[in-house]
């Protein structure tokens, strides 16, 4: 039996476990979506204790430590849209395989940047890789599964990568430390290689399986789905911008508060890895409460946790106390888990998913790259505490906005069986 044929029989009995057998809705989206998932998260996670301190290696002062990590995600915001396209016309499976190959090649690249321009430029365009990944997997999940279970799965989704987010800084962390901050980035490109080989080969043989998937429309035009879909994208923005923001933002406030306390790489790796722990263990519970009680139950504590959290980092002053924060940061977001595409699947029109979704993503993008942005910013004009105080602020704006503008979007089960067809 081939290695690949063996390594796909233990995803799929590791994903169907008693514990995930009803989250997960079959096996291609398994070896398509949640298994690339992991992984890709794993490598994304493994930059978090590392990328600040690289920046200001590298020469960068505060400012261009929120900018450099910000890079990421300006390519991933900017790229949402025409990556809704893409996966419209083209498919999933080939927007995975050139994704995952972009992040191959130029996290290799990196490391080598001699300068901080470089260094954006090409963090800008794995940005633009990732965003292709995530547009895709979104209509793919989307389209397979009920409105009344999207919670369960998306926020198991979300758990998933959570999972990469806790093994990952664990990973960046101890190679930063005991090897070099650059030998970070060359690790990231080793862990996506296999995965490029196995998803390639999968998706190849997959033909002759003639496993397929729902297609949308494909005359929709992007710019037309924003026109129509504006309102939508409007009042959810006033909640899922700020959120973003205050998310984001960990990946700069939470290294830099560290190292202004004396911590090392690894006991940031260490800690990020903790506060991953704690999120991890609440997607189940969080999306049961997301299908029952309603989408909102769970985002409001979710932001307000956010803020207190983030706001009492500058009190920290021992590992100990950072480390009870962080772990409080990492519950309250873990009350979100899968929020945003929850939200964004329960307003997607069903005939124009791919690019509500390019659309919607790129609304929540356009937080999660200022959320860097304005803490270096502040940072470097002011402090790194009152940069945290203004974060914290925005978190409560964030609950507001759930709270005043945007509607409960989960639907009785009635309701959802008038509207949306049973899932394969």
């Amino acid at each position: 039996m081939s290695l690949t044929v063996n390594l796909r029989i233990y995803i799929i009995n590791y994903f169907t476990s008693e514990k995930l057998r009803h989250l997960i809705p079959n096996q291609y989206l398994i070896l398509t979506a949640y298994f690339p998932a992991f992984v890709i998260q794993i490598s994304i996670g493994m930059l978090i204790p590392v990328l600040p301190l690289y920046i200001q290696e590298i020469g960068g002062g505060l400012e261009l430590i929120g900018l450099g990590v910000a890079a990421f995600l300006i390519g991933n915001t900017i790229f949402d849209i025409p990556a809704g396209f893409l996966s419209q016309k083209y498919g999933y499976k080939k927007l995975i395989t050139i994704s995952i190959l972009i992040q191959i090649i130029l996290s290799i690249l990196t490391p080598f940047a001699s300068n901080f321009t470089l260094f954006f430029l090409l963090r800008f365009v794995i940005g633009c890789g990732i965003a292709m990944w995530s547009i895709s997997l979104l209509t793919n999940i989307s389209n397979t599964v009920a409105q009344n279970k999207r919670g369960r799965y998306l926020a198991s989704l979300g758990g998933i990568h959570r999972i990469g987010f806790f093994i990952g800084p664990l990973i960046g962390g101890l190679i930063g430390a005991h090897i070099s901050l650059q030998a970070v980035f060359i690790a990231q490109a080793i862990i996506l290689m296999p995965l490029f080989l196995f998803i390639t080969i999968y998706f190849i043989k997959s033909k002759k399986e003639n496993i397929t998937l729902p297609k949308t429309i494909e005359n929709e035009r992007i710019l037309n789905t924003i026109q129509t879909n504006f309102p939508r994208l409007l009042r959810g923005g006033t909640a899922i911008i700020p959120l973003q923001i205050i998310r984001s933002s960990r990946e700069v406030l939470i290294p830099l508060s560290a190292t202004v306390i004396g911590l090392s790489v690894d006991q940031i790796g260490f800690v990020i890895a903790g506060a991953s722990l704690i999120e991890m263990t609440m997607f189940l519970p969080i999306g049961y409460v997301m299908d029952t009680k309603g989408r909102k139950w769970t985002s409001i504590p979710c932001c307000i946790l956010l803020a207190i959290g983030v706001s009492l980092l500058p009190f920290s002053d021992t590992l100990l106390s950072f480390t009870i924060i962080s772990m409080l940061i990492g519950f309250g977001n873990g009350l979100g888990s899968g929020a945003l595409m929850t939200l964004g699947s329960d307003l997607a029109p069903p005939n124009q998913r791919s690019s509500f979704f390019g659309a919607w993503i790129f609304v929540g993008g356009i937080g999660g790259l200022s959320g860097p942005i304005v803490v270096g910013q502040v940072a470097n004009a002011l402090t790194l505490g009152i940069a945290s105080y203004c974060i914290g602020f925005i978190g409560l704006l964030a609950a507001g906005g759930f709270y005043f503008f945007v509607p409960e979007t989960l639907k009785t089960k009635s309701e959802n069986n008038e509207t949306h067809s049973k899932p394969n």
